[in-house]
This record gives structure tokens, C-alpha cells and sequence, in this order.
């Protein structure tokens, strides 16, 4: 028999425990999709209990988790992350226009550069090199 999915709201010190750790903040909200705004972001997160292992990186899982998330509590984006074995979903709210439509990237700090490094067997140094080549390149097309 399945276990029913559960889903809990963090309190905000349970959250602000959780964003302490470069593992979990690796992921964060960088710019409002309604408003612009790069800043002053009200994060929301969430406990996701009853999902097996093996079907939490599934679309079913997670379409599933989003429209309760949706329903309830009215967040429209959400990024799905594991923290010490446990599902959580991260999202945020802009405090300019209170839209939830935030959307979130990926930090490069030294832990995330040591851990591509190490997969990829690529030295630190020139995963930096190549990821500054990369973004001129971007920032040239696209003019940003």
C-alpha cells in the first residue's frame, strides 16, 4: 500500500536552518518573472514526506507536488531539492509585487566548483575560465 504524499510549510527558522548550507542555498532566486526585481525575495519551503526514493525525480512526483503546492498555497514555481535524504521544495515570493513566478539559479561557490571538479576531473581553475568564456560569449549574443 502507498503512503499518502505529505506536504508541510517550514517555519521560517526551520527554513532559515535549511539555507544555511551551501548544499541546499546552491539554488536561489535571482529575478522576479512578473516584476524584474533581482532583489528582497520571501522564501517558501517545504517538507515533502511519503514520496519513495526512486520516484522522487519523477515528472508524475513532482507535476503532482506542484499542483497541491499550487492549490494550497498558491506558489506557481518550484525547484525540488534533497537535503540529508529528505525531499524538500524550494520557492520564493517577490516582495516588490508578491508574484511567486521567481525564477532561481545556481550560485557558483567554491563547494559547487569543487563538486563539478571533482565529477568532471576538470581543475577548478579552469572550470572557472571556461565558465567566464562562456558567459562573454552569452552576454555578446544576447547583449546583457
Amino acid at each position: 500500500m502507498n503512503k499518502p504524499i505529505q506536504i508541510r510549510h517550514l517555519v521560517e527558522l526551520e527554513a532559515a536552518d535549511l539555507m544555511k548550507t551551501a548544499e541546499f542555498n546552491a539554488l536561489s532566486p535571482v529575478r522576479c518573472m512578473s516584476c524584474g526585481s533581482t532583489s528582497d525575495f520571501e522564501r517558501q519551503v517545504f517538507w515533502v514526506g511519503g514520496v519513495p526514493k526512486a520516484e522522487r525525480n519523477s515528472d508524475s512526483s513532482q507535476t503532482l507536488i506542484a499542483y497541491h503546492l499550487k492549490e494550497k498555497y498558491r506558489v506557481d514555481s518550484v525547484f525540488f531539492k534533497t537535503n540529508q535524504n529528505e525531499l524538500y521544495v524550494d520557492s520564493a515570493k517577490c516582495k516588490r509585487c508578491a508574484s511567486t513566478m521567481i525564477e532561481f539559479d545556481i550560485e557558483l561557490s567554491d563547494e559547487v566548483l569543487a563538486e563539478i571538479s571533482r565529477l568532471t576531473t576538470i581543475p577548478i581553475k579552469e572550470l572557472k575560465s571556461g565558465i567566464e568564456e562562456h558567459a562573454k560569449g552569452i552576454a555578446k549574443t544576447t547583449g546583457n
